[in-house]
């Protein structure tokens, strides 16, 4: 090094250098990418996926609207895609996780799913008042809150996680209750 001239900065090895090769591993061009269809199977190998999630992530993925239209045709065509499949696994999970109804609608619908126009949807999954309130309050019991406000924590919690209010205020009170008489022993 002579003197008087600045020392060139390493990056090797550095978040730097990773950063920079990821970039350049990102923007490779359209025709040297997989199309839109293998793209759709490789998304789907991981796990099921809707229609719009699929049209969003590929047109986020730079590929043209008409290659994605007719991808995803071909796709709901060969069975890889189901909107209906996709419903199915997922009410499903989120009645295991302990959600609500109305987040499980309001889930659906980010994926382009509107429950409200499919009658009969609650029943086949067994889903009523009483078992709504009895997953509520299954909820509590397993988390239950640790504020001195319990019943404004409870309910909050609730209804965060997707439960009517109706349900949560009643499950609120229900557990609160719970509480009150296991304390009293």
């Amino acid at each position: 090094m002579k003197f008087g001239t600045p020392a060139e900065p390493s990056h090797e090895g550095s978040s730097f250098d990773k950063k920079k090769k990821r970039r350049r591993r990102e923007k490779k061009p359209l025709p040297e990418r997989m199309d839109a269809f293998e793209r759709i199977i490789q998304l789907c190998s991981v796990r099921d996926r809707s229609v719009k999630e699929l049209e969003d992530r590929l047109a986020k993925d730079g590929y043209a609207s008409e290659s994605i239209a007719e991808s995803i045709g071909r796709a709901c065509g060969c069975g890889l895609v189901d909107d209906k499949r996709f419903m199915d696994a997922f009410i499903r999970g989120r009645l295991s996780l302990g959600k609500g109804v109305s987040g499980i609608e309001r889930d659906l619908l980010k994926h382009g799913i509107e429950l409200e126009s499919i009658e009969g949807w609650q029943e086949s999954y067994a889903i009523n008042d009483e078992s709504e309130f009895e997953r509520a309050l299954d909820y509590l019991r397993g988390h239950p809150t640790r504020a001195k406000d319990r019943w404004s924590s409870a309910y909050r919690k609730l209804a965060s996680r997707g439960f009517s209010l109706n349900i949560a205020k009643k499950a609120t009170q229900a557990w609160l209750e719970e509480c009150e008489q296991s304390e009293a022993f």
